[in-house]
C-alpha cells in the first residue's frame, strides 16, 4: 500500500578511484508546489525525490541532494516527490497526488546542473478537504469543549509568514479535561480499493493530540484512533498521514469525519492547548 522504510542515499566524501567514469551531477537544493482554486496554498514538506534518468531508477535521496548520473548529453529525468509519513524520521511515502516532474536536462561529465522541481497536483487528483483559515472562518469546529476552554481563530507565524491558524485551548485549572475537534463535514466516497488518502496538516502542540475518525457504516458508528502526536515544544510541525489502512475495505457507503482530541490531565498544570493549519486531505480517482 505504499509505506516503506526508505534507503536514502547519502553521498560523502571517499576515495577518489583509479580510473571510471566520471559522472554528472544533478543538485535539488529545493522544490515546490504550484496549486490552482480549490487546492489550497503551496504549503508542503516535502522531505526526498525519487530520481529516474532515461527510465533507470537512481534511488531515493533526502533534500538537498546533489545525486551523481552516469550519463551526458539530453537526458530525461523523471522526479517524484515523497513525504515522512506520521512525522516519522525513517517513514516515507510517495506521494502520488502530485505528479512526476519530467524534463530533459543537458548534463556534463563531473558538472553539477542545478533544477528546482516545481510539483502540480495530478489531474485526477480528488481534493475533499483543504482549511488554511485565511477566510477567517473555519471548517474544522469543536466537536466537544467544556466550559472555560475556548477554540477560535489567530494570527501566528508560521513557515516564516503571518497565518491565520485554528487554536484550541485549556484554561488553567488542575482538574482533568478532555477537547474535540473535528471536520465540519463527514466525507463519503474515499477508495477502499488499497489506493492512499493523504492527509496533511501543520501542528503546535504543549499537548498530546489524537488524529482519529469517526467511521459510520451500516448504521453503527465507530471511534477509530489514528496517530497520538506528540508535543512539538513550540514548533509547527508537517504531518503527512496516509488513512489506507483505515479506510480499505470498508463498506461503500461508509462514512468518516477527521478528529484532533486532546486530555488535559493532573499532571499537567497552567494553559495548554494547540493549533492547526494548512489542512489539505487528497487522493487519486
Amino acid at each position: 500500500m505504499g509505506l516503506w522504510i526508505l534507503g536514502l542515499f547519502f553521498l560523502g566524501s571517499c576515495q577518489k578511484p583509479e580510473s571510471g567514469p566520471i559522472p554528472s551531477y544533478l543538485v535539488i537544493d529545493s522544490v515546490g508546489i504550484v496549486t490552482g482554486p480549490e487546492q489550497g496554498n503551496n504549503s508542503h514538506e516535502i522531505a526526498a525525490v525519487e530520481v529516474y534518468a532515461d527510465q533507470q531508477f537512481l534511488g531515493n535521496f533526502l533534500l538537498p541532494a546533489r545525486i551523481p548520473i552516469l550519463k551526458e548529453g539530453d537526458v530525461r529525468l523523471i522526479i517524484n516527490p515523497v513525504v515522512r509519513i506520521n512525522g516519522a524520521s525513517s517513514q516515507y511515502n510517495s506521494f502520488r497526488t502530485l505528479a512526476s516532474v519530467d524534463t530533459v536536462l543537458r548534463l556534463s561529465a563531473s558538472k553539477e546542473t542545478t533544477v528546482q522541481p516545481m510539483f502540480h497536483f495530478r489531474s485526477n487528483a480528488q481534493i475533499d478537504w483543504v482549511e488554511d483559515f485565511e477566510d477567517k472562518s473555519s471548517t474544522l469546529v469543536p466537536l466537544s469543549i467544556q466550559k472555560g476552554d475556548t477554540a477560535y481563530m489567530v494570527k501566528e507565524w508560521i513557515r516564516g509568514q503571518e497565518s491565520w491558524v485554528y487554536k484550541a485551548v485549556f484554561e488553567d485549572s488542575d482538574t482533568t479535561k478532555n477537547l474535540d475537534l473535528g471536520s465540519f463535514k463527514s466525507f463519503v466516497g474515499w477508495p477502499k480499493d488499497g489506493t492512499a488518502i493523504f492527509l496533511e496538516f501543520d501542528i503546535r502542540c504543549d499537548i498530546p493530540v489524537q488524529l482519529a475518525l469517526k467511521r459510520k457504516s451500516l448504521g453503527t458508528s465507530s471511534y477509530v484512533p489514528y496517530l497520538l502526536i506528540s508535543k512539538t515544544d513550540g514548533n509547527w510541525k508537517r504531518f503527512y498521514c496516509n488513512l489506507v489502512y483505515e479506510v480499505s475495505g470498508q463498506s461503500p457507503d461508509a462514512e468518516f469525519q477527521l478528529l484532533f482530541s486532546a486530555d488535559k490531565l493532573f499532571s499537567e498544570s497552567g494553559i495548554r492547548g494547540f493549533a492547526i493549519d494548512n489542512i489539505r486531505l487528497s487522493y487519486l480517482n
